[in-house]
C-alpha cells in the first residue's frame, strides 16, 4: 500500500515553512516548550499574486491537471509512505464487506475511516476482514 499526500504551501512564505519545520520537529523530540505553544503572532499577508494573462478559452481548452496558472505558482509537498498491510480474513464470519463498507459509508467523514474503507475496497481474498 502506497498512500500519497499532497500539501500545498504557497500561501506560506518560506519563513513560515522553516517555523512549521522546527515546530514539528521539537514536537517529535519531546522538546517543546510551554511557552512557545502559547506565542500567537500577528503577520502581514502574503503580496498578490501577479495579473495572469490567461484567457477563460486557453484554461478551458488545456489539458486536463494542466491548467495554467491563475494565481501565485503551485508549491507542494509530496510525501509517500509505504505501508505492509496484513490481514486476516475468515470465510464463515456471519457479516460480508459489503455490509461493513455501508457502516463505514456513514463515518465516510473521518479521514481514518475513509481511509480504512478505501483500503477494504481494494481486491481482498475471499470472506471478511477480522483482523487489520
Amino acid at each position: 500500500m502506497l498512500p500519497q499526500l499532497s500539501t500545498l504551501r504557497e500561501h506560506l512564505s518560506e519563513e513560515d515553512i522553516a517555523k512549521n519545520k522546527a515546530v514539528l520537529e521539537s514536537i517529535s523530540k519531546g522538546t517543546m516548550l510551554e511557552e512557545s505553544l502559547n506565542e500567537t503572532i500577528q503577520k502581514k499577508s502574503l503580496a498578490p499574486p501577479e495579473k495572469t494573462s490567461v484567457t477563460w478559452e486557453e484554461y478551458i481548452n488545456a489539458e486536463p491537471g494542466k491548467h495554467p496558472c491563475l494565481g501565485r505558482p503551485i508549491v507542494s509537498k509530496e510525501t509517500k509512505k509505504v505501508y505492509k498491510a496484513v490481514v486476516g480474513m475468515c470465510e464463515d464470519f456471519p457479516m460480508e464487506i459489503e455490509d461493513l463498507l455501508t457502516i463505514l459509508e456513514l463515518f465516510a467523514p473521518v479521514r481514518h475511516i475513509s481511509k480504512l474503507r478505501d483500503f477494504i475496497e481494494l481486491k481482498l481474498p475471499p470472506g471478511f476482514p477480522v483482523k487489520l
